[in-house]
Order: C-alpha cells, then structure tokens, then sequence
C-alpha cells in the first residue's frame, strides 16, 4: 500500500508541471464571413512544436472552437515551432497565416490533423530545411506559399501527401538545387513560383510528372542552362519565365516532346540573361 501511494504522488506532481501555452485570439469575421482567430501578442514562447496550447480569449455569442475557418499570426516573434495542436483545438480550419512569427525550425508532421486545411502561408519567417511530409495529412491543401523564410534545403519528400495542391510559391528563398523528385507528389499542381532566389540549375526530370503545370515562374535566379526534354511533360503549359537568369546555353532539343513552348501560344520569356545559344 505504502509503494502504490508513492507512486501515485510521482504521477501527480510529473501531471502538474506539464505547462500550456497560453494564446490571445481576436475573434472577428474575414473579408469572406469566415470565423477566424487573429493571434495577438503571446507571452510565452513555445519550447516545442507539441505544447498544449490555451486559447484565452472567450469567443463571439454563439461560436465555438469548431466555428472557427482561419487563423492569423502576424508580427509575434515567440512561436519558434508551428503550434501543432493547433489543429487539435481549432478542428475546422481551412486556412492559416503566419507570418514574421520568429518560426525557425520546420519540423516533420508539424501540420497534423489538418484534413480540412486548403490553404497554407508561411512568410517571412526564418527556417532554414523544409523537412519531409511536413504537411502530409493535410490533403485537402489547394495552396502554399513559403516565400521568403531563408530556406537553402527542401526535402525531396517535403511535399509528400499533398496530391491536391494546385499552387506552390518558394519564391525568395536560399536553396540552391532541387532534387528531381521534389515535386512528384504533386502531380495537379497548376502554378510553380520558384523566382528570386539563388537557384543554379535544373534536372531534366524536375516537372517530369506536373502534367498539368500551367504557369512556370523561375525569374531572377543564377541559372544557367536549360537541359533538354525539361519540359517534356508540360503539355499545359502557357506562361514561362526565366528572365534575369544567368541562362546561356539551351538545348535544342528542349522543345522536342512540347514543340508549342516558344511559340505564341506559350511564350517563355528569356529576357536579361547572359547570351542565350541553342546548340
């Protein structure tokens, strides 16, 4: 009797220190209707991406957590992670913003449980890796924008589980290549934003299965050759652009398996480069 009562304390005080994360929100309605929580100023930083989190602000007359369609963040400096639960406490979001919110590091499933999440926008932050099937329950996401974050590595899994996606901005960001595979979960994406950054080249197999790429934005990066068959799978395509790039060679056979790239109807857009030669 004496050792269960010991043990029973043990659990008691282990229970008692786990602490919550206490989160402000501004209930308002969106442009749209939509419920949303505008995240204030929180006073505790999150020490893990799995903190429990307390949202503190009592909701509008007749609305509920479940009520709740999106979730902004803007100018808070002490996330650090993305809130993992916050899908736990806001089950029916269809969209979140964070951005300027101090997250530097990106981890593995941190968006779980997010079956009803359509879009995704994380600006201005600071995470260096986007991991593997760091979203990859979120199947219903239609759009992404991970623009300007100092990214320099994405993983070739990143995107693992998000078959819907339509739109993916990694524009302004820092990494350098892309593995081949970098896209290959992503097979209806119809817009791929990848400008103004510091990519320099590009595998054939890269769009090999976005069959249904429509607009291809690869501006402003220090690329300098475009291999050939890279656009061999990009029937759809309408709108190219790799201006101010450093391109100054182009495969001739480039055009091969997509011979209306370059023509009026799909013009690509080779302005300020190096001295573009065919070969």
């Amino acid at each position: 009797w004496f050792t269960k009562v010991i043990t029973l304390s043990f659990l008691l005080i282990f229970v008692g220190e786990v602490s919550c994360v206490d989160i402000p929100c501004i209930f308002q309605n969106d442009v749209f209707g939509r419920y949303v929580c505008g995240i204030a100023q929180q006073i505790q930083p999150l020490t893990s991406p799995n903190d429990p989190i307390v949202i503190t602000t009592q909701h509008n007359v007749g609305r509920t957590d479940n009520n709740v369609q999106g979730v902004l963040a803007s100018f808070n400096p002490k996330f650090v992670f993305f809130p993992t639960n916050l899908f736990t406490v806001f089950p029916n979001l269809i969209y979140v913003i964070f951005q300027i919110t101090g997250i530097t590091t990106m981890t593995t499933n941190a968006f779980a449980n997010c079956a009803n999440l359509q879009n995704i926008t994380l600006n201005f932050n600071g995470f260096p890796t986007l991991p593997a099937s760091f979203a990859s329950t979120c199947t219903n996401v239609r759009f992404l924008n991970l623009d300007i974050n100092g990214i320099v590595s994405v993983d070739r899994n990143a995107f693992a589980g998000l078959t819907n996606l339509q739109s993916i901005s990694l524009a302004r960001n820092n990494f350098t290549s892309l593995d081949p595979a970098t896209f290959v979960n992503t097979p209806n994406l119809r817009t791929l934003d990848v400008s103004r950054g510091f990519l320099i080249s590009i595998d054939t197999a890269l769009f090999s299965t976005l069959s249904n790429l429509v607009t291809l934005n690869f501006a402003t990066n220090p690329i300098t050759t475009l291999p050939a068959l890279v656009f061999g799978s990009t029937a759809s395509l309408t709108s190219i652009s790799f201006q101010n790039n450093l391109i100054n060679f182009v495969d001739r056979n480039l055009f091969v398996n997509n011979p209306t790239i370059g023509s009026s109807t799909t013009p690509i857009n080779l302005q300020n480069n190096v001295c573009v030669n065919t070969l």
